[in-house]
């Protein structure tokens, strides 16, 4: 279920920005949701979300499971080759 803001709800956010930061305008907030939308149809958000959740569960920095990533795929398209390779193999025996 998408999260949507009232008109009202939308005012009172902009009064309450103004407060806070002066030269705030509804046209801030507009592209603020209008990010909003575009990084959660991006799969972003779900991205870095795991990332933060390997490394709070498992102890996994980041950086170490790019590392990781870069080696399995590297990794994958060496098993491809092989496999090709053994199946050319398979059929001359």
């Amino acid at each position: 279920m998408e999260f949507e803001l009232t008109p009202e709800q939308i005012n009172q956010i902009v009064r309450a920005a103004r407060v806070l930061a002066v030269g705030f305008a509804e046209e801030h907030l507009q592209w603020l949701i209008s990010c909003q939308r575009r990084l959660a149809d991006s799969g972003f958000c779900e991205a870095v979300w795991g990332l933060a959740r390997l490394e709070r569960e498992m102890g996994i920095t980041i950086s170490k499971a790019l590392d990781a990533a870069k080696r399995l795929v590297r990794d994958k398209a060496n098993l491809e080759a092989d496999i090709t390779r053994l199946e050319q193999k398979r059929l001359t025996l």
